[in-house]
């Protein structure tokens, strides 16, 4: 096989040609239907200010991580800060058969043999050597479900902002973009050093990859441009920590939820006022599950910019959050009566949750009514 890459998945030149496709299609656009990574108004305005701040945030520590609860917007933050790198932008998400050899370089089979095959880690380096008048972003969501230690291994170290790399002697100033980077030969990439040049270059400061690419070359170096951006599920207590080594590497950024009058603004005016009663209990739930559980608990806001989602919807969403909650979190009847106490904050139809069972196995169920205290209705959850 001419390239061996194409081996681990087959779809490069599909991704390249739906890239260029993309890409037109944005520059056809009128300039009034793209997306700004910053707003004044409108439900972008939030986003918009988190997304400078944390383009900001990458600029300065080269490593950030953005965590919170499901639902807070930590995946939407991608599409704005796509608008800012123009395409320089690579997306994974780790998931726990994720290895070292998946993210930055290993044998890969080629048909009946075996070939060494640069993992996007090693790709992104090597455009961003490459162009180094353009900032390149490494997306990676979910970043905690993977063995951080086994994925990065020992890349602990280049990662850092203090030991990243300069252009090198080789660099350009066109465009990485552009070039036909699927079709780069392993031993022609200018990130991963040979023991000669590593000797020309007693500033660059490298780590000895596992498994050297083809014609010597085994020593990488991080380039200053190439950005990395992490996000974490806070709320899920089944998926890997990240540990101390690595959390020093980062700089770490909460995804706050929006609630009550910063949410309302967050909204078009109509979808404001059509969800008003379920956002008030939204707010007055998240200061109770805040309080008596810990932040980590709190339900999203993502479900409120659902286009036309009715009041009852919104309600349903919520709800199905909050069962998993009171599962992962073993949330006490008296704190989730507390949730449900009626007044004017109440949810539609008067839906809530009911307990099912008071053991190990109890299990948490759509209701309907105040006064309902009888079987499950057809919407029950299982988490």
């Amino acid at each position: 096989m001419r390239h061996p890459a194409e081996a681990l998945a087959g779809t490069d030149a599909d991704r390249r040609q739906c890239g260029e496709f993309f890409e037109e299609w944005v520059e056809q656009l009128p300039s009034d239907r793209r997306m700004p990574l910053t707003s004044d108004d409108g439900p972008e305005a939030d986003g918009g200010d988190d997304a400078m701040d944390v383009v900001e945030q990458l600029g300065a520590y080269k490593n950030v991580i953005v965590e919170g609860v499901a639902g807070s917007g930590k995946t939407h933050l991608l599409e704005r800060l796509k608008a800012h790198y123009a395409g320089r932008t690579t997306v994974l998400v780790f998931h726990p058969s994720t290895s070292y050899e998946d993210f930055v370089v290993g044998l890969r089979p080629t048909g009946s043999e075996f070939a060494v095959v640069p993992g996007p880690f090693l790709v992104m380096c090597e455009r961003a050597a490459r162009d180094p008048e353009h900032d390149y972003l490494l997306f990676i969501d979910e970043v905690n479900r993977a063995n951080t230690a086994r994925v990065l291994g020992d890349l602990l170290m280049v990662i850092e902002a203090s030991k990243r790399a300069g252009a090198g002697p080789e660099s350009s100033s066109g465009d990485g973009n552009a070039s036909e980077y699927w079709e780069w030969r392993p031993e022609d990439y200018r990130t991963v050093l040979t023991d000669e040049e590593l000797r020309r270059r007693p500033e660059a400061i490298s780590v000895q990859l596992q498994t050297p690419l083809e014609g010597g070359r085994k020593h990488l170096v991080v380039p200053r441009n190439l950005h990395v951006l992490g996000t974490m599920n806070t709320t899920d207590r089944s998926i890997g920590t990240i540990d101390l080594a690595l959390r020093r590497r980062f700089h770490w950024r909460t995804a706050e939820v929006l609630v009550g009058a910063r949410l309302q603004e967050a909204l078009e005016p109509q979808q404001a006022e059509r969800l008003g009663t379920v956002i008030e209990w939204h707010e007055r739930a998240n200061e109770t599950l805040r309080t008596e559980v810990g932040p980590d608990s709190q339900l999203g806001h993502s479900y409120f910019f659902a286009r036309d989602a009715s009041a009852e919807e919104v309600a349903e969403a919520l709800l199905h959050q909050l069962a998993e909650i009171a599962h992962t979190f073993n949330i006490g009847e008296a704190v989730m009566e507390r949730l449900f106490d009626g007044g004017a904050a109440s949810l539609p139809d008067g839906r809530r949750l009911r307990q099912v069972g008071k053991g190990l196995g109890r299990r948490f169920v759509i209701g309907y009514g105040a006064a309902e205290t009888g079987a499950a209705s057809s919407n029950d959850i299982a988490p």
